[in-house]
């Protein structure tokens, strides 16, 4: 790490409104108890906010695991501050994103500079410390551990065993029948299994899933997500949406 003492420097984002008179519209914090530092900021055409630096240990809900010492991070919010997901990047060594830009297609550019080597580069690191750019494509990215105001009596379960292997089972309960889907994505947004789709009646139901994938194929062990959607009919729609993280071992 760059500094042998605790330094709590937490990620400050702020908004302000352009005119005569300025204003806030919001402000954030992102971060851990260690040192955590941002250089650069980009915007899409949605008002959506990426900011990259780097963070001395992990935080957040990370798509990519810290790694060890100093390591990039990524952040999206949204258009009103909210945090969307978190990524790290980096190897062994101390790692830092210093400038960050995003396309209309849904990739995000960081450069920075890395001090040993890490993912599968075009060109081999050279040994001390070299630049680097990346290329990253967020638009697959599940939105992770969303826990959004609910209505009461509906629940989605942490699954049990966690982590687990062969086997895992998740419990969800309606406080009335619903129409119900359940499916498992992996760490990248992409669709592995889609487990439940269908009528659902009043009350808990318990789901398996046996690590395979919609083909019947088993599938390699690290983090998976699965997503539970309901909607009801009682006079008016009541929606409910909640996703959790699970952990597969081989």
């Amino acid at each position: 790490m760059r500094n042998s003492f605790k330094l709590c420097v937490i990620l400050l984002v702020l908004c302000i409104t352009a005119g005569w008179s300025q204003s806030w519209e919001w402000n954030t914090f992102m971060g851990s108890w260690l040192t955590d530092n941002s250089y650069g900021i980009a915007v899409d055409g949605s008002d959506n906010v990426y900011v990259a630096g780097y963070s001395s240990i992990t935080w957040g809900s990370p798509v990519n695991a810290h790694a060890g010492d100093d390591d990039v991070f990524i952040v999206k919010l949204n258009s009103s501050g909210e945090l969307q997901w978190n990524t790290f990047m980096g190897g062994s060594e101390d790692d830092a994103g210093y400038g960050i830009t995003v396309d209309g297609s849904g990739n995000v550019y960081i450069v920075g500079e890395s001090k040993a080597t890490w993912g599968s580069p075009v060109n081999a690191h050279s040994g001390s410390k070299d630049a680097f750019a990346v290329k990253f494509d967020y638009s697959n990215i599940v939105k992770v551990e969303i826990n959004m105001r609910l209505p009461i009596g509906f629940k989605l379960s942490q699954n049990y065993p966690n982590p687990f292997t062969p086997q895992t089972t998740i419990e969800s309960n309606l406080p009335q029948a619903a129409e119900g889907n359940l499916t498992i994505y992996n760490i990248n947004g992409k669709e592995i299994r889609k487990l439940f789709n269908g009528r659902l009646a009043v009350g808990s139901h318990t789901f398996q899933w046996n690590a395979r994938d919609n083909y019947g194929n088993l599938v390699s062990s690290g983090i998976y997500f699965y997503q539970f959607e309901a909607q009801a009919k009682d006079n008016k729609v009541i929606s409910f949406f909640d996703i959790k993280k699970m952990i597969l071992l081989r």
